[in-house]
């Protein structure tokens, strides 16, 4: 499955320039429909997209010499002697293995090879994913797609927003032509993946850019889980200290355990939130603290060691919103620590102010 990217474009210019746009992307296959400014054509749309065009046109057309690093080397002039033997070896394989292609009535590789050129000849490229990445940006056309506006109290100066999705890559090269098509619009186009890992904005005038940021994050969101099994697996323990179960397991005194655990009242957030004003050096909390050696982690800390890490953790509360670890992985991806209310379900992504949707700010 992709990976998913949330896009948001706004049309910011003279209103009927803007609703003209607007018309012209909506059509019956789709409220914001990619084929209406770049259509794809049928015989691309049509064609085979597979590892074995990819081996079938490097071994007739392209340069043989990167067989040896492509298509797990075995194909290349480091174990055959000629292009035409790489081939014939294919062949075989490919004559004794299913394939979508074979479906099509595709029976060689060699005529697969002609296939995939004359469309590079006639189209510039030799499938439709190959096609689509460079004309849309995005291997599909747009999904869950939505408009709203024109208002001018929706998005800032934007007449329009265009709300959709797309697989792998925000659409970008889409984006480019539309701007092309409507020069006296500025496009401005925001998006962030599903995983938060890439996000970033990107401004169009007659297409082309004129200001844009783009941002990736090496590591995924971190999770939190009080399922002690979960030790075995690549998860960080951050409570006070536990004695071994009929297991065996036993777990010593996190750098990252709550020193307020004395607190009477399990099914309060008192806990954590004592540990969250604590963490960000609240006097009073640093009052309440009690005797021992506490390590207070601070911000950066939690964010170095513990961003894209699984957290574990054994309080005694059936409410997650009131253990310490909600504070450390919502810390741990983003959020600033200043907001009170962080009583959301536990998969549900952080509230981190700032979103990126709104990065073009």
């Amino acid at each position: 499955m992709p990976n998913w990217f949330h896009n948001e474009l706004s049309v910011i210019g003279d209103a009927a320039d803007a609703a003209d746009l607007r018309r012209l992307m909506t059509t019956k296959r789709s409220v914001f429909d990619f084929e209406a400014i770049a259509p794809m054509p049928k015989e691309m749309r049509d064609s085979e997209s597979s590892t074995d065009v990819d081996l079938a046109w490097t071994l007739k057309y392209g340069d043989w010499n990167e067989c040896d690093d492509l298509f797990g080397g075995q194909y290349g002039p480091s174990k055959y002697a000629s292009r035409q033997e790489a081939m014939q070896a294919a062949e075989r394989e490919y004559d004794d293995r299913p394939s979508s292609c074979k479906k099509r009535g595709i029976r060689s590789l060699d005529e697969l090879a002609d296939i995939a050129q004359g469309l590079l000849d006639r189209h510039e490229h030799r499938d439709w994913y190959s096609w689509a990445c460079a004309n849309w940006g995005t291997k599909w056309t747009a999904d869950h797609c939505a408009w709203m506006g024109p208002s001018r109290t929706i998005k800032r100066d934007a007449q329009q927003v265009a709300t959709f999705c797309t697989a792998n890559s925000p659409a970008v090269a889409l984006i480019r032509t539309l701007s092309q098509r409507f020069p006296t619009l500025t496009l401005r186009l925001t998006y962030a993946e599903e995983l938060n890992q890439w996000s970033g904005f990107v401004t169009l005038e007659a297409g082309e850019i004129v200001a844009e940021k783009h941002t990736i994050n090496d590591q995924m969101p971190s999770f939190l889980s009080h399922n002690l099994k979960e030790n075995e697996r690549d998860y960080i323990y951050v409570g006070d200290a536990r004695d071994a179960d009929d297991r065996g397991l036993a777990f010593g005194k996190s750098k990252w355990a709550n020193p307020f655990h004395y607190v009477l009242w399990p099914l309060s957030n008192q806990k954590a939130d004592l540990y969250r004003r604590w963490i960000l050096g609240d006097a009073e909390a640093t009052k309440q603290l009690p005797e021992g050696d506490w390590n207070r982690p601070t911000v950066d800390e939690i964010r170095d060691e513990l961003r894209g890490v699984n957290l574990l953790c054994d309080c005694d509360s059936n409410d997650t919103n009131c253990c310490h670890g909600r504070i450390l992985y919502l810390l741990a991806d983003g959020w600033d620590g200043e907001e009170e209310d962080y009583s959301q379900d536990e998969h549900d992504p952080p509230r981190v102010p700032g979103n990126a949707i709104d990065a073009a700010g």
